[in-house]
This record gives structure tokens, sequence and C-alpha cells, in this order.
């Protein structure tokens, strides 16, 4: 464990146990002054989900950067962690789940996510 954010953590350990126990997806912010642990802390709660097997998306956002990059950017990165996942144990159910939540999305409306469309492509 780290120093200082015992109940912080509680909190996002409470939030993943309901994710588990709903299996519904939920959306938790993380925010503070740089240096106080964020990262770390996002990085702790990432571990119950590799055991669960589950996804853990993140992002940062920066001053400078419009809000829509974030979101587009974590997801970027966690198509590309698909990819390299995929490559060990193909999922071809996880592909038909997002085909059906993102329904006709022509190429460049996922112009942004360029390792969405590698992934929905292989």
């Amino acid at each position: 464990m780290f120093y200082g954010r015992q109940v912080q953590m509680s909190m996002l350990s409470t939030l993943c146990q309901s994710v588990f126990l709903m299996d519904k997806p939920l959306l938790a912010m993380i925010s503070g002054p740089s240096g106080v642990g964020k990262s770390t802390l996002a990085n702790q709660i990432k571990k119950p989900f590799a055991v669960k097997c589950g996804y853990f998306i993140d992002g940062k956002f920066e001053k400078a950067d419009r809000p829509d990059t974030v979101l587009t950017s974590a997801l970027n990165s966690f198509f590309g962690e698909l990819i390299e996942a995929d490559a060990r144990n193909a999922s071809q159910f996880t592909k038909w789940s997002v085909r059906d939540i993102i329904g006709n999305a022509s190429g460049s409306d996922l112009k942004s996510i360029p390792n969405l469309q590698k992934w929905l492509a292989e």
C-alpha cells in the first residue's frame, strides 16, 4: 500500500466491487494538484481488475487539452492494449460486443481512435 491515499483507495475499491457485482461499467474521476499521488492511486486500483479479468481505462487531462481528447486518448490506449492481448488470446466475443455498441460507425467516425479501427479490422 502507498501512503496517504487509503480513504480514496477504499472508495475506489468499493466502486470496483460494485462493478463486479452488478456487471455494469462505472466512471470515476480522480482529481487534485500535481504530485499528490493520483497516478499511483489509479495504478493501484487497476490490480483488482486484472485479477478478475476486467478492464480499467484511464487517461490524463492536462489543462491545455480539450476534454474529448482525454477520452479518445484513453480509449486509443485501451484498444492498443487489447491488440496486444488479442495476439495472445483472441476474443471474438469482445469484438462483437464492441461492434454492437458502436453500431455502423464508419472509419472517419473512428479516426481519433486508430487502435480501435486496427483492432476491429483484425
